[in-house]
């Protein structure tokens, strides 16, 4: 929880996170970088706000206290993150790192981790509740590229045409969103605090909802692979999915698959049964598609239209003749073995 402070801390409690940050008016990037904070220690996150230089010196040799957006030093070690002096590197596309960037450097592994095991815990998934070490840089990564965004916004003066290809458009909308949280005209510092700490609730929900999807892109990636690969050590053409995936994800996977390895049909998990999708071949030419005779009808006439070793439980057969739906998963699975014999197309 991110608690207001008028005072530097005497004592920290354990799992607790200090820092300070400017007064005034606020922008993305402090605020993003004070939401990962929140995310990565599991107790309260307070922020003091001030530009007065005996506080801010105070805080800088304070090594419990991140120092960000303030304070002209640069030295994550000590916890200092301010960009200002242009002293905390560049993203690989070359544009300076402002705090977002910052911030995800240092604790990026701790925030991922930190949601992956929430996500484990809410879902009550088995096996570890720790996220693999390389599906955690591939999300540390995308992440990184997404808070370009923040900081590109940030040290350009707003400038989103001036953003290089590459830079995702969503972190424009962020930052004008947090803009729009200042008051309106200069106000007394209480208004200012209010303003702030309804900006940073309205981001922490932005923040932690996209590092959740990444996370769940990576590690839906991850399961592809692997389904691709027992698909070809079991000598078959398509994978089964046990869990639903969005068509988009998996597309995106098989098109980039060698030809080596063709996957010819997807089953996914829907609310009435399996789908069994038409996947892209790797070259990307004409797919195999269902028998223009089932499509068009449903239940027991489309059941009796099938072979016989196709278990009862046909739902449908698309019009595009690339998804047939069966309410079980052995009737998906003898589908696609059926259209995978070249004798039955």
């Amino acid at each position: 929880m991110l608690k207001i402070k008028n005072e530097l801390p005497v004592q920290i409690a354990d799992g607790d996170a200090w820092c300070v940050t400017h007064s005034g008016l606020f922008h993305a990037d402090e605020v993003v970088a004070i939401c990962l904070l929140t995310i990565a220690y599991p107790g309260d996150v307070h922020v003091f706000r001030t530009r007065k230089p005996h506080i801010l010196n105070q805080a800088l040799s304070d090594p419990r206290i991140h120092v960000i957006d303030v304070g002209e030093s640069c030295n994550p070690a000590k916890l200092n993150f301010d960009h200002h002096k242009r002293a905390g590197g560049t993203y690989k596309s070359g544009i300076p790192k402002a705090s977002a960037g910052l911030l995800w450097d240092a604790y990026g592994s701790d925030v991922v981790q930190a949601v992956y095991s929430r996500l484990s815990r809410e879902h009550q998934q088995e096996g570890p509740t720790r996220l693999r070490k390389d599906l955690e840089q591939s999300v540390i990564c995308e992440v990184r590229d997404i808070l370009m965004g923040i900081d590109c916004i940030d040290v350009r003066a707003g400038k989103p045409q001036s953003s290089p290809e590459g830079v995702h458009w969503m972190p424009h909308m962020i930052s004008a969103g947090v803009s729009r949280f200042n008051p309106l005209c200069t106000v007394e510092d209480t208004t200012f605090t209010e303003c702030f700490t309804r900006a940073a609730d309205w981001v922490l929900t932005w923040v932690d909802r996209t590092i959740e999807d990444v996370i769940n892109q990576v590690v839906t990636r991850d399961i592809i692979y692997q389904e691709v690969d027992a698909s070809l050590s079991e000598d078959r053409n398509y994978i089964v999915l046990r869990r639903p995936v969005p068509t988009a994800i998996w597309q995106h996977v098989l098109s980039d698959m060698p030809q080596s390895r063709p996957i010819t049909f997807v089953l996914t998990p829907t609310h009435n049964g399996y789908y069994v999708d038409v996947a892209l071949s790797p070259s990307r030419n004409a797919k195999v598609l269902f028998p223009v005779e089932w499509t068009h009808i449903t239940g027991e006439r489309l059941q009796q239209l099938l072979p016989e070793e196709i278990p009862p439980g046909a739902y449908c057969c698309k019009g595009s003749r690339t998804r047939f739906i069966h309410s079980t998963l052995l009737g998906a699975t003898a589908i696609a073995e059926y259209m995978s014999n070249p004798k039955t197309r």
